[in-house]
């Protein structure tokens, strides 16, 4: 159950990061998607926090999703003002997510 609620947070934070940089601020979408990436990235820290596992695998897990995050953040304000381009961002980092980083996560909690 920790697992699962660990990986679902982390993939919501992910796509509301993606929705937030993409949206106006002021818009409903772009409020929204603040929030909710708020939220899951608080979920995200609690399921982190109480997974059985050693500190310092917990450390390593952290910097690992935090840079993938922070990445996919630089990568979608780049491609902010190219819609195309932003889609085919998304597009290429969930097909990256579901083949190479979905299986470490749930081997990580």
């Amino acid at each position: 159950m920790l697992t699962l609620t660990y990986v679902i947070a982390y993939l919501v934070s992910l796509l509301a990061l993606s929705l937030w940089t993409l949206s106006p601020s002021k818009s409903y979408l772009g409020v929204t998607s603040r929030t909710l990436f708020f939220l899951s990235v608080l979920v995200y820290l609690l399921t982190l926090l109480l997974a059985p596992k050693l500190f310092t695998v917990k450390l390593l897990l952290l910097f690992r999703d935090l840079g993938l995050m922070g990445l996919l953040g630089l990568l979608m304000y780049y491609a902010k003002d190219n819609k195309i381009l932003a889609v085919g961002l998304l597009i290429l980092c969930g097909l990256a997510i579901y083949y190479w980083f979905l299986p470490l996560l749930f081997l990580s909690v």
